[in-house]
């Protein structure tokens, strides 16, 4: 393992003031989900019930745009909120829809206990 965390000082320097235990065990863990780039491609005609559906699952837009005739959504949202989404989309505007997820980042998980919304300590 020393020979592993000599490797990663070496290669990135001053960016871990880590030791040996502090890389492999964590003090405090902490419960994080994944948080998806979303772009949506999708018929010019679709833009308002795509919407619509975006903000029914609480996913905020980031940006919109047009490449050709076709309307590009631009989101990022848990993945939690994304499941079902691209069913739902071709629902709406057909099977002229394309949905690409990326990982963006990890993020806290928000844990919700008897109607309140807390975030995991």
């Amino acid at each position: 393992m020393n020979k592993a965390v000599e490797k990663i000082h070496a290669y990135l320097p001053g960016q871990f003031v880590a030791g040996e235990m502090a890389i492999r065990f964590r003090a405090t863990p902490e419960l994080s989900e994944p948080v998806m780039r979303v772009c949506i491609l999708a018929p010019v005609q679709a833009d308002r019930p795509i919407r619509r559906a975006l903000v029914w699952r609480s996913v905020p837009l980031v940006g919109r745009s047009f490449r050709g005739m076709r309307r590009v959504f631009y989101a990022t949202a848990p993945l939690s909120k994304l499941l079902g989404l691209e069913r739902e989309l071709k629902e709406i505007a057909g099977d002229d829809v394309d949905v690409t997820m990326t990982l963006g980042h990890y993020a806290p998980l928000e844990v919700v206990q008897h109607g309140s919304s807390t975030r995991s300590k």
